[in-house]
């Protein structure tokens, strides 16, 4: 057996199976800050907005008529202030309003006079009247049932805008326009709003999910591209808005997370890769002349 006694040895190399060992622990370790970054950045774990209970269950039956408790038979009655807010809207004079119409001066006292009652009302009010859930169909087919009654309908918000109120003895200053594509329908249901949850965008590109529990007005005539339309026109104080944007005191953006969980199993990897390198060309064969 030849040895080579003489010679100076230098450090040991790794054998192949002890690379594959120190790169799998490599990997290993970036897997383990990279996976939970990447499922995080996918979304498979995303924060979910919770919907409130009193949200989750039907606020009331389907059916239609003046908002009391004589048509809600089939559903919960109004409690507290949501039997108040009926009581007071029932005192309202809704004679004067016509359908498949533009908004006429006969129907300002009306529209006011709903706009200050719902300025007196919170939204856990209005729901407390228990509204039926309705949809396009049934605010469109069945004006005249729904006129002054509270309702609830879910959607999504495409527009937004502000205008400033003609002159009245309410105090109201003005009021938000929005433009509700209703669930599972395509016609849009036209709500007035005394104002909007904190950070609601605005503009007529938006797509946000909202319910909104207000009073049904009419049955309104706009002009549209294509021409003369009709929408169902719902008063409320305040839409509830079901995808509020995160605070910034909540879960931290994962996206700098995972940059720099990339770098970190880059560099990791590089480190590894320069070592096998660097050791091969500083202890590859030797002559046995020493040189």
């Amino acid at each position: 057996m030849l040895r080579f006694d003489g010679y100076p040895r230098g450090p040991s190399f790794p054998s192949q199976r002890e690379q594959r060992r120190l790169l799998l622990l490599v990997l290993v370790i970036g897997g383990v800050v990279l996976i939970p970054q990447w499922i995080s950045f996918l979304g498979f774990f995303g924060p979910s907005v919770p919907t409130k209970a009193e949200h989750q269950v039907p606020i009331g039956s389907e059916n239609g008529g003046r908002a009391d408790t004589t048509n809600r038979q089939d559903g919960p009655a109004p409690s507290g202030r949501g039997q108040e807010l009926i009581e007071q809207l029932a005192e309202i004079d809704f004679s004067s309003i016509e359908d498949n119409t533009p908004f006429r001066k006969e129907e300002k006292m009306a529209w006011f006079a709903t706009l200050d009652i719902l300025a007196r009302f919170s939204p856990s009010d209005l729901r407390a009247a228990k509204p039926p859930w309705v949809t396009f169909s049934q605010l469109y087919r069945n004006a005249a049932q729904y006129r002054g009654n509270v309702v609830a309908i879910r959607g999504e918000f495409m527009g937004v805008v502000h205008y400033p109120a003609p002159p009245n003895d309410k105090g109201i200053k003005g009021y938000y326009q929005a433009w509700l594509r209703p669930d599972r329908e395509n016609d849009p249901v036209v709500v007035y709003c005394l104002r909007l949850p904190p950070g609601f965008p605005k503009g007529m590109r938006i797509q946000e999910p909202v319910e909104v529990v207000g009073v049904f007005f009419k049955r309104w005539v706009y002009h549209a591209q294509d021409g003369l339309r009709a929408a169902p026109v719902v008063l409320t104080n305040e839409p509830y808005w079901m995808s509020p944007p995160q605070s910034s005191g909540s879960a931290p953006d994962s996206s700098p997370n995972l940059i720099l969980a990339t770098i970190v199993s880059l560099v990791l990897t590089g480190v590894f890769v320069l070592y096998i390198l660097r050791r091969r060309k500083s202890h590859g064969p030797r002559s046995l002349n020493g040189h």
